[in-house]
């Protein structure tokens, strides 16, 4: 039997739920760790509880996510990804907190193609904070101002 390792944390009521990549809840904590944010849950968690499970939408998007970490990982993408917002699974929004900047990911499909974008626009805007969109027709970056 294997045991069930923590790859992603949700914040709910300033406690955060520790969650593997099945969508198990395996502990809480008043403190965040140093693990991938998950954002836009729509399980409610308190209610869910320690060794319950998400609920199915909720598990869909996170087949999503699976995929397009480890696309991440995959395309060397050498930048920590702090956060994913998975409320909408038409465009999810990646954050590299280190770097300043956003990523309107869309759908998880053509995943190559926008690693390939992520990469070039992580090393070429490497000082700028700002938006990449990979959700529209039209690939671009928009900085903070």
């Amino acid at each position: 039997m294997t045991e069930r390792v923590a790859a992603y944390v949700s914040e709910e009521n300033e406690e955060y739920f520790y969650l593997d990549k099945n969508g198990y809840i395996l502990e809480t904590n008043l403190s965040a760790p140093d693990l991938l944010e998950i954002k836009g849950i729509e399980s409610d968690l308190e209610e869910t509880g320690l060794g319950g499970r998400i609920k199915q939408n909720d598990l869909d998007k996170f087949n999503d996510l699976i995929k397009i970490v480890d696309a991440i990982q995959n395309n060397n993408i050498d930048v920590k990804l702090t956060n994913i917002d998975i409320s909408n699974k038409d465009n999810y929004i990646l954050e590299f907190a280190e770097e300043n900047k956003k990523v309107m990911f869309g759908e998880a499909i053509d995943l190559s193609a926008k690693m390939a974008w992520i990469n070039l626009f992580v090393r070429e805007k490497k000082n700028d904070k700002g938006i990449i969109y990979l959700n529209a027709k039209d690939v671009y970056f928009a900085p903070n101002s």
